[in-house]
């Protein structure tokens, strides 16, 4: 299934072998020629095989993508096992990429001197518009803070957004597309160039309650708490919510999140698991002494139509919104059934992205929000 706004082409493939999927994503993707392709694919397919069809496909132009926690395209979400992906013409974009391999190790001083460089490279070509960055990192790497920090200090004052690779919950292995196949331990940089309008955008439903709750003994350097309020981590937030310990689940932590308060806004820190030490393991930073505020959903239907209606109101009819959808967003839709009005409103968006671990949006590694660039016609 494919559709083409203007030249931009959108393609989706639910075929279970991953080499006959591949195929069916390139034959949609192929035409005109592309400044840059982006995949996202479910964790499910064989990452060696559906790496090797990919590249071989779709080699003749630069091709970026990871694995997801649920991708999206027309139609809106897509059931497991899917592929999907978009072309950007070359005749409306132009495109440079950069590959970081050893994400955990890398130094970032040479992040920032490569993200740097890129945007040298990308400024002495010819052409008009302006320019936006997009970001996919390993989800598991623990580095996207550092990651997106260190970028957006050596691109300066050029808008960003992005997403952290995904394997479908399972937290063992999230991959990038880099170098011919699918590889751990990575991140991707692509600056596209555009004289189409455009806006990088934050969206997120989440409010700040009274209860607060302290972090008195954490690990931040793996992103886990195992205390608050003096008591393991697990028990305090159980009795918070209440619960029992052994009802936490990813889908509690999608409607009952938390959030830290920086520079008068309120940010969600999102729980990605329970340790069997009594620990919490978090999707974003945490570390000791912050003062976690627990807090509520609001309308996510609503909040994302306004948006929808903003963006509208800014670019005019919408051909292709590049989004990062925080993958406990796609939980609570489906736990408070709100599947079919999320994906209503995607579609307005021409939306093609992911279910994201945690999203990026200028210098700034977030949760449970949706970002994204929606580019008008």
């Amino acid at each position: 299934m494919t559709q083409t706004h203007s030249t931009i082409r959108i393609a989706r493939s639910q075929h279970l072998d991953p080499v006959r999927a591949a195929a069916e994503l390139a034959q949609e993707l192929r035409g005109a020629p592309a400044a840059l392709r982006v995949v996202y694919a479910s964790s499910l397919y064989d990452p060696d095989l559906l790496g090797t069809a990919l590249f071989a496909e779709l080699c003749d132009a630069p091709l970026v993508g990871c694995t997801t926690a649920g991708e999206f395209g027309p139609g809106g979400y897509l059931d497991a096992p899917g592929l999907v992906g978009l072309a950007l013409p070359s005749s409306d974009f132009q495109a440079d990429v950069a590959h970081f391999t050893g994400l955990r190790e890398l130094p970032v001083g040479e992040m920032v001197r490569g993200a740097a460089e890129l945007l040298v490279g990308h400024q002495s070509r010819s052409g008009t518009g302006r320019s936006f960055g997009l970001v996919l990192a390993d989800g598991l790497s623990v580095r996207e803070e550092a990651f997106v920090s260190a970028v957006s200090r050596g691109l300066g004052e050029l808008p960003l957004c992005g997403g952290s690779a995904g394997d479908d919950l399972a937290f063992r292995s999230t991959r990038l597309l880099v170098d011919g196949g699918f590889v751990e331990d990575a991140a991707t940089l692509a600056l596209v160039r555009t004289r189409r309008p455009f806006e990088v955008f934050k969206l997120q439903h989440i409010e700040g309650t009274p209860r607060k709750l302290v972090v008195t003994a954490a690990d931040p350097g793996r992103r886990i708490v195992h205390e608050i309020d003096g008591l393991p981590a697990v028990e305090a937030y159980a009795e918070a919510v209440g619960r029992s310990v052994d009802e936490l689940s990813p889908e509690v932590f999608s409607t009952h999140p938390v959030v830290v308060r920086v520079g008068g806004k309120d940010y969600v820190r999102s729980i990605q698991r329970c340790g069997e030490d009594g620990s919490l393991t978090f999707f974003c930073a945490i570390d000791e002494g912050i003062v976690l505020t627990l807090a509520e959903s609001r309308d996510m239907v609503a909040n994302l139509e306004a948006e929808v209606d903003r963006l509208e109101g800014r670019l005019g009819e919408l051909d292709l919104t590049l989004g990062f959808d925080c993958v406990l967003r796609r939980l609570e839709s489906r736990q408070r059934a709100l599947t079919a009005g999320v994906d209503s409103q995607l579609q307005r968006l021409r939306a093609c992205g992911f279910a994201t671990y945690g999203e990026q949006f200028g210098p700034m590694h977030v949760n449970q929000t949706l970002t994204g660039v929606a580019i008008g016609r």
